[in-house]
């Protein structure tokens, strides 16, 4: 942009709406993750999660459960005592 007023505008006007898809992103993954979290889903993909084993619910699609895995969980209960 050059460097006149409607220039320096127009910049400011440009990084306030980026500011703000970045905030609406950040709340809508934020909404998306405790509705996962509430649903008993597994948030952020296929990872391993320690005290927990992934069992999908309906093969291929991408919902799936967290189950509690007694062996690893009680590990993680003595640690935590």
């Amino acid at each position: 942009m050059d460097n006149t007023e409607l220039g320096k505008l127009i910049t400011y006007i440009k990084g306030f709406a980026a500011k703000l898809d970045a905030e609406r992103r950040r709340e809508a993954t934020l909404r998306g993750r405790k509705a996962c979290s509430r649903d008993g889903r597994m948030a952020g993909g296929f990872h391993k999660t320690y005290g927990y084993d992934y069992v999908k619910v309906i093969k291929g699609e991408r919902e799936a459960r967290r189950v509690i895995n007694e062996n690893e969980a009680s590990w993680a209960r003595q640690m935590f005592e």
